[in-house]
């Protein structure tokens, strides 16, 4: 016969709860019995009220838990909950029992070197054919580190997609843990959570992806099966914030927003993050949205300059703290890599920058576009910057204005790649005298060496020197050379210029409209027509020293309104009316200059023709406007008349060139814009002729402007009458 029911009832202050589990009849609610035997495997029951009542059940042909009350005191007990977690020891918790559930309300704990504040434990339902399940609800207090070490052994690598596999930590934690399992199943813990609601305070986390370290974090964080949650302050890599952080599990997206009010701490973190010199307070806003299913993400940034300097020597651009500025950008990141920074709009004091960079697969720059970027000495728009398959780089813009000396040695951004560059700018910066306007298309190796081709007029300090010109550029490679065809003047002329190691900057130009182009120079308005041919030799490294030689055949001097004044010689020696009309024809003429700084002395300066010949030394100083210039001026149809006639003259004269008969020695001084002429008229007297144009008193002149001589200072010419004109 069996038993139809039995009962247990205890009744005790005081007894080892491993007998409680031990007396538990093993046919009455066999999984919670199990799971208690095994799972409390010490502590002590006080108070204890417990009555468990069983029937016979036919079906499985033995007792069955029939019913169930009880209240008692647990202390000192230790649970293993989990094998991936540490147990709960030290327990103090009231224990209620009855037919629906258990119930462990903890009141003391320790949990792997952290402190429980208070928990419960339900266990659901006690009788019944339900699967049985567990609920607990823990508060626990410690340190940080213990409690990320716990996370860890629990199978935690991320949280809130943050990889905290290598991460440490410091600080204070206090948590709550809500979880649920079912008994009889082996548990993991990640699974079973439910909701963890945590406060930290102090903290420091280091060994974050990207390297970022976090100080004196006062946190607080919500997270669940479905969506996470962190708030608060902290420091990044040393500069305060605050920020916001909600992770979406089933849409797998994270966004975060973080603010930094303005610190130097922050400057000085994107100073080492970006390797540019800054300094000053920066602050800004940050949002990142990801999508964790698609595996790309968004970071939008904005952040004030004002207050920050910043030193960009690849640029030549700095930024003063005074100065306003702001920045924005959208960056794109495919993969973890970095694949585009969009929407750039960056206002900084004297740089404006606004456009996109695209990056390949691997985070490499692919391509830029900028509608416009401007610095000191730059004014850019529509920049394409594109990188080829053979690791070079193609530019292209249109600008205003452009600086290409960081590109002709090899300095700058593009420092050491190879660079194939089209530039159509108004203005195109070649060095500090000179600049290009029209179109530039070329190559630059890496070692520097290039070549380009040039559309459009050249200018020199500002000035139109060359227009509708064509020419080729060779740089880079210890000789450069400019070579082409232009208009100078609006006649044209071919050029060459040279620079190479061995010898002297050189500046050749040859043109068949020798009047338009030395007009074109500035160096003479008087001349029309001639076969010129120029060439200057530069003495110093900023072109401000050069001598000049110009020789010009088949070509006519007329009255100009610069020369009115100069011309007056001719006017006092009876001669003016050779300049009116077409003006005085001559063979050949010849200029020797020598321009040091503003100073222009002119070495010498011969022409001769049929009607009249001239010699002349002189300086012209292009800041005071202030002329000293000597010379002679012979009619020559009259002594080829009288040469061919009377062998004896012409005997006489041998070895003076033929200069004239009627010979006329003159000086003009003072301002360009107000001259004063000298003029001594010679005699017909053979005696006197070789005094009078001989070499001799010019050479005198050439001592006393050249060599500071005062012999002669005074004198037009030797003494043989003359006049003077304003």
């Amino acid at each position: 016969n069996s038993i139809e029911n039995s009962a247990i009832e205890i009744n005790s202050d005081d007894f080892d709860a491993a007998l409680f589990t031990a007396l538990w009849p093993e046919s009455a609610a066999p999984v919670t019995r199990s799971w208690l035997r095994q799972r409390m495997s010490s502590g002590r029951m006080r108070n204890a009220k417990f009555l468990l009542q069983t029937l016979y059940d036919k079906e499985i042909g033995g007792q069955k838990l029939d019913d169930v009350t009880g209240s008692w005191q647990l202390h000192d007990a230790s649970l293993d909950w989990s094998d991936q977690s540490p147990p709960l020891n030290d327990i103090g918790a009231d224990l209620l029992i009855d037919n629906a559930k258990f119930v462990a309300n903890i009141s003391s704990a320790h949990f792997g070197g952290m402190s429980v504040q208070h928990g419960n434990v339900t266990i659901s339902p006690v009788i019944g054919d339900a699967t049985r399940e567990a609920r607990i609800s823990i508060s626990v207090k410690g340190a940080l580190d213990k409690a990320l070490e716990h996370a860890r052994a629990s199978g935690l690598t991320t949280l809130a997609a943050i990889d905290v596999t290598n991460v440490t930590a410091s600080g204070e934690a206090e948590m709550i843990l809500q979880a649920g399992f079912a008994l009889g199943e082996k548990i993991n813990v990640l699974e079973a959570i439910d909701k963890l609601d945590a406060t930290i305070s102090n903290g420091s986390f280091a060994n974050l992806p990207g390297e970022i370290r976090i100080d004196d974090a006062e946190l607080v964080a919500a997270f669940d099966k479905d969506r996470s949650d962190l708030s608060g302050t902290a420091s990044f890599m040393g500069a305060p914030g605050e920020f916001s952080l909600q992770f979406d599990q089933e849409k797998k997206r994270v966004k975060a927003v973080g603010l930094a009010s303005p610190s130097p701490e922050l400057a000085a973190v994107l100073a080492r993050q970006l390797d540019i010199e800054l300094d000053g307070r920066l602050g800004g806003k940050l949002e990142y949205t990801g999508d964790l299913a698609q595996n790309k993400a968004e970071i939008k940034i904005a952040a004030p300059l004002t207050g920050v300097s910043i030193d960009v020597p690849a640029l030549n651009w700095a930024k003063l703290p005074a100065e306003s500025g702001q920045a924005s950008m959208v960056i794109d990141l495919r993969a973890g890599e970095l694949a585009a920074i969009n929407n750039i709009d960056i206002v900084a004091g004297s740089l404006v920058a606004q456009g996109q960079v695209i990056f390949d697969t691997v985070g490499v720059m692919q391509a830029g576009f900028f509608e416009r970027v401007a610095w000191p000495g730059n004014d850019i728009r529509d920049l394409i910057i594109e990188s080829n398959q053979n690791k070079s780089w193609q530019v292209g813009a249109n600008a205003k204005i452009i600086d290409l000396v960081p590109l002709r040695r090899n300095k700058g951004v593009s420092g050491g790649e190879t660079v194939n560059f089209d530039f159509t700018a108004d203005q195109i910066i070649v060095d500090n005298q000179i600049s290009l306007s029209g179109q530039l298309v070329g190559a630059r190796s890496a070692q520097g060496a290039g070549e380009a081709e040039f559309s459009g007029s050249l200018l020199v300090r500002g000035e139109p020197l060359i227009t509708e010109a064509q020419f080729g550029i060779v740089f880079g490679t210890g000789d450069e050379i400019i070579e082409g065809i232009g208009l100078i003047g609006g006649g044209e002329t071919n050029f060459k210029f040279t620079d190479d190691v061995d010898s002297k900057p050189k500046l050749v130009l040859t043109s068949k409209n020798g009047g338009r182009m030395l007009s074109g120079l500035d160096i003479t308005d008087t001349v029309r027509g001639g076969d010129v041919r120029l060439q200057t030799l530069f003495d110093s490294a900023d072109f401000k020293n050069y001598d000049t030689s110009i020789d010009i055949t088949d070509f006519a001097v007329v009255e100009a309104p610069r020369a009115i004044k100069a011309l007056s010689v001719l006017s006092l020696a009876g001669l003016y009316a050779l300049v009116e009309g077409d003006g005085t024809a001559f063979k050949v003429g010849h200029a020797e200059l020598e321009t040091r700084g503003p100073v222009v002395n002119i070495k010498a300066l011969r022409a001769s023709g049929d009607a009249v010949a001239v010699s002349m030394v002189g300086v012209y100083d292009r800041i005071s406007k202030q002329v000293d210039v000597s010379g002679n001026l012979v009619p020559v149809s009259q002594i080829s008349a009288i040469v061919g006639t009377l062998p004896v003259i012409g005997n006489v004269l041998t070895g003076l060139d033929k200069s004239g008969i009627f010979a006329t020695q003159f000086r003009v001084t003072g301002q360009s814009n107000d001259m004063q002429t000298a003029v001594n008229l010679a005699s017909i007297a053979p005696g006197l002729l070789r005094d009078l144009i001989s070499p001799n008193w010019l050479g005198k002149e050439s001592d006393r402007l050249f060599n500071g001589s005062t012999n002669g200072a005074n004198e037009v010419a030797p003494n043989t009458g003359g006049a003077k004109s304003n």
